[in-house]
């Protein structure tokens, strides 16, 4: 069984789809042109919530989530599928504690708060961390949909990689922000629709959703709850109650994207977008673990990564789709095109945010004072996100030799994401943090998970720690493989020179608890630092710089006519770029 290459109707529906979504970048760089910052990073902040929770929902669904949810609940099983709570608790969380801070300052992007609250070096470190980070989530957006187009089409991921930036950098440099929303709207329905098609199919194929829930049951796939609190589980109700509920409020509350996208709505119609964001996430999730469960059911005798007819396991969706759907012309390209449009929709808006960011709070670094004049704003902004496609071509490459997708993202992510966020955590909610504790919790926080996480993946490289997936069988494959796929299946060889050394229980803690572990050291360290740094001149915090929260109870502790702590006046060039905004 061999899953069939792309034919000539396959190549015709993937350039059909991918040239609309270049059209709608064309249509709006040509007849509706951006002419101000504002416009075109924030769609003059008018854009509709619908819109906005669509273009958000593609972010969600695209080929990383689709490729790395899919695969961890085929290998490891739907437990997973816990996460829904933790994105309602950390949308909550969101729209009452972090969100109506940054509405209310009309911040230009989420790294200005810490300039408000704190000062603007610690900003400029958490720019710089945030840039890399960004770039590094560009790098794997455009990895994930070339491993499905190589695996549907056998052509060269890194030519895929190419020809993806190229059409993301078009359409981002022209259209802007509204370019991006409506790409996404599109996006997300062909991906949705091709999903739900491959799940119908896949079905069908299995005998029925009797027979797939069966094999699900016996093959341990279905959602059975683990409720041991060993934090070295890899899935647990507590790693994903308590860890993903921070991870996703790293995704949302602090996001630069993310909030920017909140911005652009009118602030009436801010809880419409919440609820609906939290909805259409919830299905994002439910649609995985379905297509998990039905890829499962297809191959539970015969599973193909077993057998080497998939050579890394996060091309199982791609064999799949291309092996139900084999006899239905151009449904293939329709899916590398969803997958690669998906994809898409990521990069751009990480494309546009992050153009944004480099040319307020770094330009200035570079540039001479006589160039950033009003007018020359799009210029830079443009040339930015031309740059950044180049680079994450190159760190795309270094993704090659890692673990699933799922653990990258979770892995990579944590070194940086939970100590930034600490420091939102102390300006927002510890009303006597200052600038030295934000800087010492961020700095030790990063040290030390860059610490937990390198180690952790030394142990998984020499097969000192393992995460062994639920069975997988190949006794009903026409030529039965020798082994015993449940304990050496993605694992590396054990280096014989290492075999009697035992890692430390904290290297082998789940990757799931690195945000969270990064945000407690960050916000217990900054707020000792502050504590033992502080003085009694000291300005009182601006009470429009904490949650609405901490207002409520703490308020003997502010001061209304209280200045920002530790702020000081905008420069010429800044005050010059916050003006074009408005």
């Amino acid at each position: 069984m061999g899953a069939q290459l792309l034919t000539w109707v396959d190549y015709t529906c993937f350039f059909v789809i991918t040239s609309f979504t270049c059209m709608i970048g064309l249509y709006f760089g040509v007849y509706i042109r951006p002419k101000t910052t504002n416009e075109y990073l924030f769609g003059g902040k008018h854009m509709k919530w619908l819109l906005i929770c669509l273009s958000l929902a593609a972010g969600g669904l695209s080929a990383n989530t689709i490729i790395g949810h899919t695969t961890e609940m085929y290998l490891h099983g739907t437990q997973l599928i816990l996460i829904c709570v933790s994105i309602v608790l950390g949308d909550m969380i969101n729209y009452n504690l972090f969100f109506p801070v940054f509405s209310k300052l009309q911040v230009r992007n989420v790294y200005q708060y810490l300039e408000m609250r704190f000062s603007k070096y610690l900003k400029n470190l958490v720019v710089f961390i945030g840039v890399l980070k960004g770039v590094f989530n560009l790098s794997l957006a455009l990895y994930s949909p070339s491993l499905i187009f190589s695996q549907a089409s056998g052509m060269n991921s890194h030519v895929i990689a190419v020809i993806m930036m190229l059409v993301c950098v078009f359409y981002t440099s022209l259209g802007g922000v509204k370019a991006v929303v409506w790409a996404d709207t599109l996006q997300l329905t062909i991906t949705f629709s091709t999903l739900f098609a491959a799940v119908i199919m896949g079905t069908i194929s299995i005998g029925g959703a009797d027979i797939l829930l069966k094999r699900a049951s016996d093959g341990q796939r279905l959602p059975i709850v683990d409720v041991n609190p060993d934090p070295t589980l890899r899935m647990s109700f507590w790693t994903i109650i308590f860890g993903y509920t921070i991870t996703w409020c790293t995704l949302t509350c602090t996001s630069p994207s993310e909030v920017q996208r909140y911005l652009s709505v009118p602030t009436s119609a801010l809880k419409r977008l919440f609820i609906t964001h939290s909805l259409t996430f919830t299905a994002i999730k439910v649609t995985c673990m379905v297509l998990a469960l039905v890829i499962y059911g297809k191959y539970f005798d015969c599973d193909p990564i077993s057998t080497g007819e998939v050579k890394k396991s996060d091309q199982i969706l791609a064999y799949f789709i291309t092996d139900v759907t084999s006899h239905i012309p151009g449904f293939n390209g329709i899916f590398v095109a969803a997958m690669f449009g998906s994809s898409l929709s990521i990069s751009s808006t990480a494309l546009n945010t992050l153009s944004g960011i480099i040319y307020f709070e770094v330009t200035h670094w570079f540039v001479p004072k006589r160039y950033l004049k009003s007018g020359s704003e799009l210029i830079f902004m443009k040339i930015f996100v031309v740059v950044l496609g180049i680079i994450s071509l190159g760190m795309m490459y270094a993704l090659e030799n890692v673990g699933t997708i799922f653990e990258t993202f979770h892995s990579v992510k944590g070194i940086s994401t939970g100590a930034v966020f600490g420091i939102f955590v102390l300006g927002l909610f510890i009303p006597f943090a200052n600038v030295k504790g934000a800087f010492c919790g961020c700095i030790v926080s990063f040290v030390l998970m860059s610490v937990i996480i390198v180690h952790s993946q030394i142990y998984i490289r020499n097969g000192l720690k393992k995460y062994v997936p639920k069975p997988l069988h190949t006794f009903g494959c026409n030529n039965t493989i020798p082994k015993n796929v449940t304990t050496s299946l993605f694992t590396a060889p054990i280096n014989t020179s290492t075999v009697d050394e035992q890692p430390l229980w904290l290297f082998k803690i789940s990757f799931q608890y690195y945000d969270l572990i990064a945000t407690i050291i960050s916000v217990i360290v900054g707020s000792v630092i502050s504590w033992l740094t502080k003085r009694e001149d000291d300005p009182l915090v601006n009470p429009e710089h904490l949650s609405p929260i901490v207002r409520m109870f703490y308020k003997p502790l502010c001061d209304d006519d209280a200045q920002p702590q530790e702020s000081k006046p905008l420069n010429e060039t800044e005050q010059n770029q916050s003006t074009s905004l408005h």
